[in-house]
């Protein structure tokens, strides 16, 4: 069976490695947030991006790695699962714990650019095949949506909420901390692609299931942790901005590199079925 064929080792680096993306992300969500802060940006831009950014970091580090060892299938899966995640799992427990008073003006221009990555990135997944065209036009809606993210101006009542000091020693701590976090989370996706290609050989099971599952889920936990104390502090703008920005991250950030790093792969039947 596969639990005699599986090294317990293999299993308990695999529970390390998603704890290791979990306090890596921490530190680097909260030293970029406490960044952003300083640098008197509006909260929805620091939802969208740098915090989206932040959470979605495990979801990348693990996607590269695993596209650079030629698991393409893990690599697609992880974002799938981890998109499915974010709304299915997320949303859903995030709109149990508070209601989300969002306004859809806010977000419209943001989630437009989501759905344009998400029809690029399901016809790539459909048709099982990856290149650098998709790449390219994945990562140029992603630009086009932060550069009209940043030139959006801030509003008096933005910049009366929550003053925050900007002194030089609040930026270095800051910089300091998402730098020791981002450290933690390449170690820890190293480690977390390795065990799970064992867990996934051990049960027979394809890795893009394995990517798009408990790899998938494990490197949600950030998203689930970020919105639900943004919302529960009331910061409705960053936790919506951060599932929102977070799938954009994944289709175009994400699924635009590893189409980069690996052009030439092709992407396994079954990632396609979790779309439908």
């Amino acid at each position: 069976t596969g639990l005699d064929q599986l090294d317990s080792l293999d299993l308990l680096r695999l529970i390390a490695a998603i704890g290791g993306t979990w306090f890596g992300a921490e530190l680097l969500v909260r030293g970029s947030a406490r960044l952003a802060a300083a640098l008197g940006l509006r909260p929805l831009l620091v939802g969208l991006t740098v915090v989206a950014f932040g959470t979605s970091s495990p979801e990348a580090v693990v996607s590269f790695v695993a596209a650079l060892h030629d698991s393409a299938g893990m690599a697609v899966g992880n974002v799938v699962g981890s998109n499915i995640a974010n709304v299915g799992l997320i949303l859903g427990l995030v709109s149990l714990v508070h209601p989300m008073r969002v306004r859809w003006p806010e977000i419209r221009r943001d989630a437009l650019f989501m759905g344009m990555a998400t029809i690029v990135a399901s016809a790539a997944i459909f048709s099982g095949i990856t290149g650098w065209p998709t790449g390219i036009l994945l990562l140029l809606i992603l630009v086009v949506s932060l550069v009209l993210a940043v030139r959006t101006p801030v509003t008096d009542e933005e910049k009366a909420s929550e003053p925050v000091a900007r002194d030089r020693r609040t930026r270095l701590i800051a910089i300091l901390q998402s730098v020791a976090g981002l450290v933690l989370l390449v170690i820890a996706a190293r480690l977390l692609v390795g065990s799970a290609q064992e867990v996934a050989r051990a049960f027979g099971i394809e890795e893009a299931i394995i990517g798009a599952t408990m790899v998938a889920v494990g490197t949600s936990i950030p998203e689930l942790a970020a919105s639900v104390v943004a919302v529960a502090r009331g910061h409705y703008e960053i936790g919506i901005g951060n599932l929102v920005g977070s799938n954009l991250m994944n289709l175009s950030f994400v699924f635009g590199t590893v189409c980069l790093l690996s052009p030439d792969a092709t992407i396994p039947p079954d990632v396609g079925k979790l779309l439908v």
